[in-house]
């Protein structure tokens, strides 16, 4: 997913300071740059939460077929 944010080959200079904000030292956020955080956070989170609900699945599956 980093790499999905970071190999953009046109990105303005803005984009490239607010891409060095997030993934480097940090420092200071507007408004709008800490809500582009928090969007960025919730892409991973979706992912994981299918990957929970997948593992369940798969538990279930299991357990029938050890029950069984």
């Amino acid at each position: 997913m980093v790499r999905l944010w970071t190999n953009r080959r046109h990105q303005r200079k803005k984009q490239r300071k607010n891409l060095c904000l997030i993934f480097g030292k940090g420092g200071k956020y507007t408004a709008s740059q800490l809500i582009n955080r928090a969007n960025m956070y919730d892409q991973p989170e979706a992912y994981i939460n299918l990957m929970k609900q997948d593992l369940k699945v798969l538990a279930s599956e299991l357990e029938k077929f050890i029950d069984d």
